[in-house]
């Protein structure tokens, strides 16, 4: 009976200390081990197990370097210590915290929705980006500090910064308020950027930071700033009507536009804005922000400071016009352009260089550049080039008889490299089978092709070029181009004609018809 009892009792004991240790035998994923609702990781592929449960309460990072990006889809705390470093983090869920250790970049993603998110004693390298959460719901604490930009991009959002914490630059895309409790500490929002196109129907957004200067880009006239804390200078690049209500102290006040500053300004003078009062650094981040504004690229997002944008080139285009320097505030702005697949798009010349056999993809970066170049700012534009909606065949239009461009033309007084006046003789041909060619002295053939459609009531027709004529040193073969004719005398029959060619599929930014323009306009031609 002693032995039996002896048996039961191990039995038991062995049992109890089984139940006892069972929760902290690590899982079957390497790197993590799980106590009850706690797990402790120290590799990527331990993080993003720990991540997949639904159980966790709190992720310790135990591990120094974590370089994927993790998607965090449940309210969890992440801790980890100042030696931890995380690549990248998107925040989808309300609810979660993030506690001592660094990160590349951190987006408060749109899932979070109005609910909330903490960051303390959190080191931001590059992007800090909000697309998600509301009022007093974004809390930044403790010794936090983004040292690239944060990027406030969705409307009603309220960040909340405690005294310590420091920002380097804020871009605000939507309205947004920044509120830092306390006045003792030493963290401010060194440059804050607004650049809002539209209110959304709010009729307040609030600026309570340290801050060295608030530049003010696009601020719609319906909605107004209010500003209770310390700027040494702002600046109002918008030239519509600004309202301002300043109760906090601001050192300077200066605008493109100084009747246009409406409401209370405390008491200070709003000067006028010269043309030399911005520094480079200044003028460059926001001319990258009012990119797309500035140059008129339809479809294109460049409201990051550093890089963003994608937009398709459809089919229907050759070749992207790419401006190399514009004006801005009587600043001269350069650009270089660079194109990572020159197979695909050429930067040189905008030119579109595959067949368009199905659809390409190709990262094509500017640098805009300011006085000395030294204030380069590079948005890279990831752009898709459209696989053509037809076959590159060339399928080629008869010309009716009474087209008042059939037949053929001729000229003494041509330059063939420009259209324009010159002393050589020329000749232009419209075929009734829809060939086009142009020769000079009688033999050369300089521009020919394939008419592959016409329009007698506009009066041109469209060409696909076989021949190598080139345009800012581009071949143009294979490419269209538009031949529009104009009557010597409008209203009776043409013995006459002046011809200007275009390259009509051009995307392109604010550029005036001109910079389409190819060949022409050229002097008389007269019927043979």
């Amino acid at each position: 009976m002693y032995k039996i009892r002896f048996i039961i009792s191990a039995i038991v004991i062995f049992a109890l200390f089984l139940g006892c240790d069972i929760k902290k035998i690590p899982t079957t994923d390497d790197g993590i081990e799980v106590d009850g609702k706690i797990a402790s990781v120290t590799t990527d592929a331990g993080f993003k197990a720990a991540l997949a449960r639904t159980d966790l309460e709190t992720i310790n990072l135990s591990g120094t370097s974590f370089n994927g990006s993790y998607s965090v889809n449940s309210a969890v705390a992440i801790n980890g210590s100042s030696g931890t470093s995380v690549n990248g983090l998107v925040i989808n869920r309300s609810g979660v915290e993030l506690d001592g250790f660094s990160a590349n970049t951190v987006e408060v993603a749109s899932g979070v929705g109005d609910g909330d998110c903490k960051i303390q004693n959190i080191a931001i390298n590059d992007q800090f980006i909000i697309n998600g959460g509301g009022a007093n719901s974004v809390y930044l604490s403790g010794t936090s500090n983004v040292k690239g930009v944060m990027k406030v991009n969705k409307a009603g959002v309220s960040v909340k910064l405690s005294a310590q914490v420091s920002i380097n630059k804020a871009v605000l895309t939507a309205n947004c308020s920044l509120d830092q409790t306390g006045d003792t500490g030493e963290g401010k929002v060194t440059t804050i950027f607004i650049n809002v196109a539209s209110s959304g129907g709010a009729a307040n957004m609030t600026i309570d930071v340290k801050t060295t200067n608030v530049n003010i880009l696009q601020l719609p006239s319906d909605l107004s700033l209010n500003i209770d804390s310390t700027i040494d200078a702002i600046t109002a690049l918008a030239d519509n009507d600004i309202t301002l209500n300043i109760t906090g102290f601001v050192g300077s006040l200066a605008a493109v536009n100084p009747d246009a500053i409406r409401g209370s300004v405390g008491g200070v003078d709003v000067t006028q804005l010269g043309p030399t009062d911005l520094s480079a650094d200044i003028l460059a981040d926001a001319v990258s922000l009012l990119f797309d504004k500035l140059l008129g690229f339809s479809g294109v997002n460049s409201v990051d400071v550093k890089a963003s944008g994608a937009f398709t080139l459809s089919n229907e285009y050759d070749r992207i016009y790419l401006p190399t320097s514009f004006k801005y505030l009587d600043n001269t702005i350069d650009i270089s352009w660079n194109s990572g697949d020159n197979s695909v798009l050429s930067a040189t010349t905008g030119v579109v260089t595959h067949d368009k056999n199905s659809d390409k993809f190709v990262t094509l970066t500017a640098t805009v550049s300011v006085g000395d170049k030294s204030n380069s700012i590079p948005l890279v534009f990831s752009v898709k080039v459209a696989k053509a909606a037809t076959t590159s065949a060339t399928t080629t239009t008869t010309i009716p008889d009474d087209i008042d461009i059939l037949g053929t033309w001729k000229i003494e007084n041509l330059n063939p490299k420009t259209g324009g006046q010159g002393d050589i003789s020329a000749s232009f041909d419209v075929s009734a089978d829809g060939k086009l060619t142009i020769k000079y002295n009688g033999t050369t053939t300089f521009i020919g092709g394939d008419i592959v459609s016409y329009d007698n009531e506009q009066q041109y027709v469209i060409c696909k070029i076989n021949s190598d004529f080139t345009y800012n040193g581009s071949a143009i073969n294979g490419l269209n181009m538009k031949i529009s004719w104009e009557p010597s005398q409008a209203g009776e029959p043409v013995s006459g004609i002046y011809l200007t060619a275009y390259q009509p599929n051009v995307f392109r930014a604010k550029a005036a018809i001109e910079n389409s323009v190819i060949w022409g306009p050229t002097p008389l031609w007269t019927k043979q």
